[in-house]
């Protein structure tokens, strides 16, 4: 397998072969690109929800990813899915709508059908907060590439910290060795964006 496949190319796998599918099935569970935003979602949105149930465990969350790609697999081969469509921001939608029926009544054991028209209704507003939820994530691949002490000096300055405040700390002598540190850890930053295009395409956006 490739480490990146485009929409089209997707499709196609997954309305090839039955090796090819599953293959390509297994690819989508593992992308953190896809997984990452759904993820992250979820969890940011369980905590303040105003439903009796708790906030979900990892392993039902992963059911939720799983159904939802299988899901993704059934529209696209029976031609549910439009092509030209985001898979991510499709999937995303698909997902947030298992969580939401999940959300109704954990006692409910049949999961309402999700319809063409029900996933195109939310394609739009999933859109948003995929991409939202793929920046962050891609933000903070970023920063741990970047290390230590690098990652919390920029957090600090981020959050209006004074180079002082910086400098207390993460242990620096003065004010200006912490301002230093910043100019060092900002440039490589650049660096590390110019080496990974790949991490920052939807930074753009």
């Amino acid at each position: 397998m490739k480490s990146n496949y485009t929409d089209a190319e997707i499709v196609v796998a997954i309305r090839g072969g039955e090796e090819e599918k599953n293959a390509m099935i297994t690819w989508i569970y593992q992308n953190s690109s896809y997984q990452n935003p759904i993820f992250g979602y979820i969890r940011n949105n369980s905590n303040n929800s105003n439903n009796s149930n708790p906030q979900l465990k990892e392993l039902e969350i992963d059911e939720i990813y799983r159904n939802g790609i299988m899901q993704l697999v059934s529209n696209i081969l029976r031609k549910k899915y439009k092509e030209g469509n985001s898979i991510g921001a499709y999937l995303f939608g698909i997902c947030r709508l298992l969580w939401l029926n999940s959300l109704k009544s954990k006692k409910e054991p049949f999961i309402e059908p999700l319809e063409e028209g029900k996933v195109k209704a939310n394609i739009e507003s999933s859109e948003v907060a995929f991409l939202s939820q793929e920046k962050n994530s891609i933000i903070q691949r970023l920063l741990k590439l970047l290390g230590e002490p690098c990652r919390t000096v920029l957090k600090l300055w981020t959050l209006s910290y004074s180079m002082k405040e910086i400098a207390e700390k993460v242990g620096y002598k003065s004010a200006g060795m912490a301002r230093k540190k910043k100019h060092q850890c900002l440039n490589r930053l650049k660096d590390i964006i110019k080496e990974n295009p790949d991490l920052t395409t939807y930074l753009k956006k």
